[in-house]
């Protein structure tokens, strides 16, 4: 069952319940009070019976009273002055024989067994469709020491004629206040549930892939609360998504390049392969195609010798510590030195007294990168500066050249995987395209951030800010 009909059937149940016993507790109250209230009134017309007639009796002689007739006379007379109201009015001697009565009316000897001398009864019955109230009093003369029993009849169809009126006015105030109940309860339940629909219609069409639906948010209520954490869930889940089918494209780019940069030196190597078996060459051509089977071998070898650093970066577990700069830097310099040598250039080291805190190897790879490629874009003779700085918040190294530079809107492709800013020149040096991609998964993984600024025939500055230790607390 659909939560709306569950509200509205609670709702409807509730109205409806809780009128019926109300009304059913006020009706019977009503009639009770009616009843009693009735009974009284005839109660006190018996007792006027019971007192004028032994007044009446008591005061004649002793002689009278002993006389039927003279009883019966006076019980006539005080019926025609006083009962009037009674539908049977009837006097009886102690033996429950009839004196007087202005009419034949059934007995009921075990009802009159019921009432003793000096007592009072009553008893409520229903007769041919109609209800009788009968009260027997005893009246006993103390001259005479004989009883009497005065017993009237009253109608009591008044009472129960007005229950039946309100019942019948009951059940119409009824009919039409559970229309109302059910019109009330269909809103109410409407009210709760209409932004729960609306809310599992977005739901719905955020599982049909319309990520950027979000649900309205009205209120401070429990149900405005879930719109909230539903907007937040279809948030992260948007994000998520965007991130796997960014990742997804990612990846696929990184194989396509990584198939086109197997190609070209694969290419190469499978050529020169198949023309110094199949061609007689002299020994310099022979000496040229083994140079460029050389070359191009040591390229696809720095390739997967970059993508298994890359591999194992994300694989295997780093252990961080502190390491003073100037130590650092200088390991740096060592390590291109060769290179540096062979092309002509200079490496100036500046470095201020402080500590970066993270891995040694992956540090040295970092700075080993970014100051080769900087050779890489410069000129024989030019200079090239690694530069540390320390800093309240942490450790600053800067690699600056005044090479070739890039353009501006080359900056933020150059961390893609196989991305060169100089295909030819990259590819002449044995690059692999899988350099600056390193360096960005370095910085990432130290909470380190780079700015790269570049201009045209100018040169290159790259400031990476490594923060102090407390970060990692």
């Amino acid at each position: 069952m659909k939560l709306f009909w569950k509200v509205f059937f609670s709702f409807y149940l509730l109205i409806a319940v809780s009128f019926s016993l109300c009304a059913s507790f006020i009706l019977q109250a009503s009639f009770r009070f009616s009843y009693d209230r009735e009974i009284e009134i005839h109660l006190t017309e018996n007792e006027m019976y019971r007192i004028s007639f032994a007044n009446v009796l008591a005061g004649i002689p002793l002689d009278y009273q002993k006389n039927r007739k003279t009883v019966e006379n006076i019980c006539k007379s005080l019926h025609n002055s006083v009962g009037m109201n009674s539908e049977y009015f009837a006097v009886r001697d102690g033996r429950i024989n009839i004196i007087y009565q202005n009419k034949k009316w059934e007995d009921n000897p075990n009802f009159f067994k019921a009432v003793h001398a000096g007592s009072r009864g009553y008893l409520v019955y229903e007769k041919q469709g109609h209800h009788y109230l009968r009260i027997i009093s005893a009246v006993k003369m103390e001259a005479s020491e004989k009883t009497y029993y005065i017993d009237t009849v009253f109608r009591m169809d008044t009472v129960y004629f007005q229950r039946q009126e309100m019942l019948r006015l009951y059940q119409y105030v009824v009919f039409f206040l559970l229309a109302a109940c059910a019109a009330i309860s269909a809103g109410l339940s409407y009210l709760l549930t209409h932004r729960l629909l609306k809310l599992s219609e977005i739901t719905g069409k955020l599982a049909g892939g319309e990520l950027d639906c979000r649900a309205e948010v009205s209120g401070k209520d429990e149900i405005a609360v879930l719109a909230q954490d539903f907007n937040r869930m279809a948030e992260n889940l948007q994000e998520k998504i965007e991130q796997i089918s960014a990742s997804a494209q990612h990846q696929e780019a990184f194989t396509a390049a990584f198939a086109h940069e197997l190609k070209t030196p694969l290419t190469a190597i499978i050529g020169y392969a198949e023309l110094i078996r199949s061609v007689e060459l002299s020994p310099e051509e022979r000496t040229k195609a083994a140079d460029y089977i050389y070359s191009q071998g040591r390229r696809l070898q720095k390739l997967s010798l970059k993508l298994m650093e890359l591999f194992a970066m994300k694989q295997q577990d780093m252990t961080f510590r502190e390491i003073p700069a100037p130590y650092l830097l200088r390991q740096v310099s060592y390590l291109v030195e060769v290179g540096m040598l062979r092309a002509e250039m200079e490496l100036v080291l500046e470095t201020e007294d402080g500590v970066i805190f993270g891995e040694p190897d992956l540090l040295l790879s970092l700075f080993s990168n970014l100051v080769d490629n900087a050779r890489k874009a410069s000129q024989k003779g030019q200079q090239i500066w690694l530069k540390g700085i320390c800093r309240p918040d942490g450790y600053t190294v800067v690699v600056q050249d005044k090479g070739k530079g890039m353009p501006p809107g080359e900056i933020e492709k150059i961390t893609q995987p196989f991305y060169m800013v100089d295909k030819s020149r990259s590819r002449k040096e044995g690059g692999a395209g899988l350099g600056m991609t390193l360096c960005k998964e370095i910085i990432t993984l130290h909470h380190a951030r780079w700015i790269i600024e570049s201009e045209e025939d100018k040169g290159t500055t790259i400031t990476i800010h490594f923060p102090g230790k407390e970060i990692w607390k």
